[in-house]
């Protein structure tokens, strides 16, 4: 069988990795809606509001069609369009097509588009966890994903510095230290953990568990 296959993707400029899909024969308003959905689901599971997110396209007329636009707008999305007849303003994704063009797409012929849809999602999740890139350092997009925000840490990077100071808050309590004191040890503490909040807000609430069952049940002096 001959034709052609359409495929539309979201991709995370910042790790490279393809947060969003969408593989058709046609390339309609829906499908480019069904795509962006996809990555808000599932990079944005509590909702994307608020989250200052860009989405940068040409002016075709999907994203540009009053459907498209509306869903930016209902999940706040703000819409970034590229200048006429200039690729290199969307350069990342360009360069995505032209891999896996290169990479998947030519290299191959199908016998039906089930065989040819299963195939390219193989490949989107292989290039997602394997694919090694020069401007990442040679990480893949999982492993700049996982090192920005370790453990996949269910709030925003402020809201786990905050959540990180009231642990420390709680075990310098028990301590009763000087506030330089504890000035000083928020300064290592957040160094020693500032790559793995999750982990150190966890030791140190469980640290401050253990030490305040130790306190109740120690004879009385």
């Amino acid at each position: 069988p001959t034709g052609w296959v359409y495929i539309t993707i979201v991709l995370d400029w910042y790790t490279k990795k393809v947060v969003g899909y969408h593989i058709g024969l046609q390339s309609k308003s829906r499908d480019w809606i069904s795509a962006l959905d996809m990555a808000l689901n599932a990079q944005f599971p509590s909702g994307a509001r608020d989250h200052d997110l860009k989405l940068v396209s040409d002016n075709g007329c999907q994203p540009t069609s009053l459907a498209f636009m509306k869903y930016c707008c209902e999940t706040g999305v703000h819409q970034i369009f590229t200048s006429f007849c200039n690729p290199k303003g969307n350069a990342e994704t360009e360069r995505f097509m032209r891999t896996i063009k290169e990479e998947c797409c030519w290299l191959q012929d199908w016998d039906s588009f089930d065989q040819l849809q299963k195939e390219i999602i193989e490949w989107i999740d292989f290039y997602n966890n394997n694919y090694l890139h020069s401007a990442l350092e040679y990480k893949s997009p999982a492993q700049v994903e996982i090192n920005s925000n370790p453990l996949a840490f269910p709030l925003d990077n402020w809201g786990a510095v905050q959540l990180f100071i009231i642990a420390c808050n709680d075990i310098f309590i028990q301590f009763d230290y000087s506030p330089f004191v504890n000035i000083g040890l928020y300064i290592v503490l957040y160094r020693l953990f500032r790559h793995f909040l999750f982990i150190g807000t966890v030791t140190i609430f469980a640290f401050s568990f253990v030490k305040r069952i130790k306190h109740q049940t120690s004879p009385s002096s």
